[in-house]
């Protein structure tokens, strides 16, 4: 194996005395003597080779086990020194060898475990501080070689070249596939591939079924591979030249030599790995005389000095690369004889790093990346499929199997890929625009459909559940694609980041694999096609998802309509806002500084969303609070179009929602960060809290403790913005009745009077007296293209937009608004008169205070509180004091009960390190009190109610997740309920009695009935099945679980139901 850095020092021609102690290139006539064989021989060969024209070989008999003894001069073991050799295997017999490093007294002071796992060349290269075990200094004077031969039935020879136990340390070192046994004493940043094709089978062998084998076949057909021809009859003559050019023969044992292939560092490029890989495909794929032959000598040559074991790991965020380089090795398959197939397969294996597929829980749970689950899972199937042992193809198929069932299973923190509450993380943070990952589990688990080797119905609910966020997220729309809200974009805000990536045949091929389980369409998942899509394609169940969803992952909440979307977002300290890449996203620092936005049904243009992301004001994220720019240059970080940063906030982590049913709540306490590695904006020292409470078609919003200062200029207000709406003949703008045309003077509202405003697409606002003056503009503005191209010239567009202006630098201001999607100038009319005086007959502010913000919206009787820290005493009545930050909701009950919805949104990161997403969630240990004598007959993991005392009842609470708990008090001997006691549908009725939960189908049906239980992350955990004809049976509730997810499935009819206990 050619070496790329000089690892000796030379002297007139030769090596001087004291590196030739250390060093070996076996040119010499005999044997070194400090080579001793005391087992086996040892020869000289010239037959394989990496320097020179010679190499040792150590021939060990069969069933015996050997040691050789290499002595040079002692020396002392640094950091700047590592052991370095050439091995070759003649085949790969899973064979032992151990290599001891002993001092002067030979005792063993470093092992390195290398398994002959191989054929042909590799490279032994291992720094001596860094890659043993020990990484202390130690004095060597000997290397044993120990090889257990014991199980071959045949002698094994093992050649060495260009060998050095003094060799310098390479930085850019990568330990190949024979370190495996001892990956974990391997530094970090040196074992890219090697860390997961360590990972050793944990499925047995077996002889495959008949339904396997066919199965096998199946998956075959369904990844056919043929050699890519050249492009050109010259291409092809050029190829022919080069293999010309590396003299490759065949030697006595059957096996080929030849020039070297790799002769400098500049050949280990991904452009020459590639080249390499198009001449083989090229020769492949020829029907001229002579180039079958060529092929397969070229593929041994190829084979033999080991050459994809060279380069390093392919660059997963390069899916050209990392797609077609692992196409390329199977595309010659179909050419190759079964022992190249064989060392074929290894080769995809070892660069698309299938060995994921033995992974642990554990090590995916903070390593797995949602690229494997894009880009290789099709060479994943491909590789098991195609092995030519059977034995090992369905054991490999088992392995992917399952690998694709724990890839979609809820990992905790910052890592990739699905949360417990179902968003998707890319990049440390809730991702939708590289959801596509989920398009590549889709087509590989599609094409295990109807096998033995289909996902679990498990990880089936898993990926819905991802499946269903993100359409949850979106707007419904038949036009091809759903769109989210501009605040989900990521580091393409308005050039693409906001279409939901799990498309309309996508959906359709999920629901085909549900059909493949269960052996029924999922009507949920029928209807919820139907539903977002705006389609009647399948007979299903009418769905609606109107309501309040939260997202804490992300964090978000989401609140729905009929025909409209909004979405609330904040940062956190570890959950980014935006994300602003070199090149793009260069102005999205503001798309999630507390952001508000309505996206309606349909195309963009009906939300007032731009096309192009030209001619947008990046100051005026809707519902956020932002410090406006004067000038486009400073707001790029470090007024440059390359500069990396994302918007995290200073200190603070609350921020999210709690939904309850159609109703929901949304927080968040904001401190902004202007540094990324150093500083990248003039800073504003920008705060705020903010929280908005969703009823009924409205969303209430309060702000409170605004306020921003610093050393940049007084031209710069900090508002609260209310909309933005780009568009050519959008129509006009309703204020208080008046109308306000594109071209208009600017307006400024004074705050002496309520305003009501309804924009050209529909959305309404109600802004209450009392709050700063209203800016309102529509007209021509300018907005550079979000990649910052024409930042000192931009483009311009027709806009209308409004915000609450705050003046500058302000201190402590606070915000009341009411934002209405898809309204009318008479409803807002109607509304505003309802709503004056501080909220007329909807709603009461408690408290809008540093501490909590508090209300109350008098048709549903529901007070929610969003508390930003603990309080001892609220001074309200009910709710007295909480332990912590939360969000809270409270309803009282007919019945004299009290009914609570409690989440933190917070999740308390606890950091692993500094890298982006190396974190973990925490858990919060609080208490609500509440004034009265409270109790329950609800028992389950989150909450204890204590004793009441003094007049007060604590509820003690353990929150994960920022996942919801459901909790109903009330006078002693209260039995709690079902939210909504019985639960009716057109085939199913089905209610609590008990600790069970019954179920009754209201026809006799000729299907069994299966009833299944699930615990809120998924996992299912009881069963039962109601036989043919019978129509009411039972389920036991699970002890433990405040939330349960009850299934119910009868033939093709599915019902899912939320159960409280």
């Amino acid at each position: 194996m050619k070496k790329l850095v000089l690892t000796g020092m030379l002297l007139l021609g030769g090596w001087i005395t004291a590196s030739s102690q250390h060093s070996f290139t076996f040119e010499d006539e005999v044997v070194p003597s400090q080579w001793v064989a005391e087992q086996g021989t040892l020869s000289l060969s010239t037959e394989h080779m990496t320097e020179g024209t010679q190499s040792l070989c150590w021939e060990v008999p069969a069933g015996q086990k050997a040691s050789m003894l290499i002595n040079f001069t002692s020396f002392r073991t640094s950091v700047s020194y590592a052991s370095i050799f050439d091995i070759y295997s003649l085949q790969a017999t899973e064979s032992p060898l151990t290599v001891e490093f002993l001092n002067g007294n030979k005792e063993v002071q470093h092992t390195a475990n290398v398994t002959i796992n191989f054929k042909g060349w590799r490279e032994f290269n291992r720094a001596y501080g860094y890659d043993f075990k020990s990484k202390v200094a130690k004095t060597l004077a000997y290397v044993r070689f120990t090889l257990d031969n014991t199980t071959q039935l045949s002698p094994q020879k093992l050649f060495f070249d260009d060998v050095n136990f003094k060799g310098s340390t390479d930085n850019s070192r990568q330990a190949m596939d024979l370190m495996a046994k001892d990956v974990e004493y391997i530094q970090n940043g040196h074992k890219d591939l090697l860390q997961t094709y360590a990972f050793e089978p944990d499925i047995e062998l077996t002889t495959p079924t008949q339904e396997e084998l066919n199965d096998i076949a199946s998956i075959k057909g369904k990844y056919p591979y043929t050699p890519t021809p050249a492009e050109t009859p010259r291409v092809l003559r050029d190829v022919r030249n080069y293999v010309g050019t590396l003299n490759i023969v065949r030697n006595t044992d059957g096996s080929v030599k030849g020039n070297p292939i790799i002769t400098s560092s500049t050949d280990l490029t991904t452009t020459k790995q590639r080249d390499l890989l198009i001449q083989l495909n090229a020769l492949a794929a020829s029907s001229t005389d002579g180039d079958s032959e060529l092929f397969r000598d070229f593929l041994d040559l190829v084979i033999d000095q080991g050459i994809m074991y060279q380069y390093p790991q392919l660059p997963s965020n390069n899916y050209s690369v990392v797609r077609e380089y692992p196409q390329l090795l199977l595309n010659l398959l179909p050419k190759s004889t079964e022992e190249q197939q064989t060392e074929i397969l290894k080769m995809v294996r070892w660069i698309s790093e299938a060995g994921w597929a033995y992974a642990d829980t554990d090590y995916l749970s903070t390593e797995f990346s949602s690229d494997i689950m894009y880009n290789y899972l099709s060479h994943f199937l491909s590789y098991a499929a195609y092995q030519p042992d059977t034995k090992i193809a369905v054991r490999e198929l088992k392995a992917m199997s399952r690998f694709m069932e724990r890839i979609v299973a809820p990992v905790s923190g910052g890592y990739d890929t699905v949360k417990p509450d179902g968003v998707g993380f890319h990049h440390g943070t809730h991702y939708n625009n590289y959801m596509y990952a989920y398009n590549g589990w889709t087509d590989a688990v599609y094409n295990l459909k109807g096998t033995a080797f289909r996902i679990s119905e498990t990880a089936y609910n898993y990926m819905k559940k991802a499946v269903l966020a993100c359409y949850i997220m979106s707007n419904r729309s038949n036009t091809g694609s759903n769109y989210y809200a501009n605040s989900l974009s990521g580091r393409h805000p308005l050039d693409g980041g906001h279409v939901n990536q799990f498309s309309k045949a996508y959906l359709e091929k999920f629901i085909e694999i549900g059909t493949d389980i269960f052996g029924t369409e999922d009507t949920e998942l029928t209807s919820a096609y139907n539903y977002f899509l705006l389609s009647n394609k399948y007979n299903a169940p009418e769905a609606d998802y109107t309501g309040f969803y939260q997202f804490n992952y992300s964090p978000i909440g989401v609140y729905r309509g009929s025909d409209w979307v909004v979405t609330m977002r904040a940062p956190t300290t570890r959950m980014w806002g935006a994300e602003i890449y070199s090149g793009t996203s260069r102005f999205s620092r503001y798309q999630s500084h507390g952001t508000m936005e309505v996206v309606y049904s349909g195309a963009l243009t009906n939300s007032g969303l731009p096309l192009s992301p030209t001619g947008y004001d990046w100051n005026v994220a809707p519902g956020g609070t932002t410090v406006h720019y004067t000038s486009w240059r400073e707001m790029m970080p470090k007024q440059n179009t390359t500069q990396r940063f994302d918007q995290f906030t200073a200190t603070k982590d609350f921020a999210g929602a709690l939904a309850w049913g159609n109703y929901g709540m949304f927080a968040c306490d904001f401190d902004q960060v202007d540094t990324w590695g150093g500083q990248c904006f003039t800073p504003t020292n920008l705060v705020f809290k903010k929280s908005v409470y969703a009823f009924d078609g409205m969303l209430i919003s309060l702000g409170s403790n605004i306020s921003s200062s610093g050393s940049y200029g007084d031209d710069r207000i900090t508002a609260t913005n209310l909309f933005q709406e780009v568009g050519s003949d959008m129509g006009n703008l309703n204020i208080n009745g008046t109308m306000m045309s594109s071209g208009d003077t600017d307006k400024e509202l004074p705050s002496e009077t309520d305003t009501w405003i309804v924009t050209p697409k529909g959305t309404g606002y109600f802004i209450p007296k009392g709050n700063d003056n209203i800016v309102v503009k529509y007209g021509e503005q300018e907005g550079p293209n979000e990649d910052g191209s024409d930042v000192d010239s931009p483009a311009t567009a027709i806009a209308t937009k409004a915000y609450i202006n705050h003046g500058v630098k302000p201190t402590d201001k606070n915000y009341t608004f009411v934002m209405v999607p898809q309204t009318t100038a008479e409803k807002m009319q109607n509304l505003a008169s309802e709503l004056a005086n501080d909220g007329g007959e909807r709603y009461t502010i408690l408290s809008q205070t540093d501490k909590f913000h508090a209300l109350t919206y008098k048709p549903a009787g529901i007070t929610a509180y969003a508390f930003f820290e603990a309080v001892d005493d609220t001074k309200l009545s009910v709710v007295k004091a909480v332990g912590s930050e939360m969000l809270l909701m409270q309803r009282p009950q007919s019945d004299g009960s009290l009914h609570l919805a409690v989440c933190n949104p917070n999740l308390r990161p606890q950091s692993k390190s500094t890298a982006l997403g190396d974190w973990l969630p925490g858990t919060t240990e609080t208490s609500i009190t509440l004034e009265g004598e409270w109790y329950t007959d609800m028992e389950a993991e989150g909450f204890k109610i204590n004793a009441p005392e003094n007049g007060q009842t604590v509820i003690e609470l353990t929150l994960n997740h920022g996942l919801p708990i459901y909790i109903q008090v009330g006078p002693e001997g209260y039995t709690s309920s079902i939210d909504s006691e019985e639960i009716k549908g057109d085939w199913l009725r089905a209610f609590r009695s008990g600790e069970e939960m019954v179920v009754e189908l209201t026809k006799p049906s000729s299907n069994a009935t299966f009833v299944e239980l699930y615990s809120i992350d998924g996992t299912k955990t009881k069963s039962e099945i109601l036989n043919p004809g019978i129509q009411k049976g039972s389920i036991k509730l699970q002890q433990g679980n405040a939330v349960q997810i009850l299934r119910v499935r009868n033939g093709d009819k599915v019902k899912v139901l939320k159960c409280i206990h």
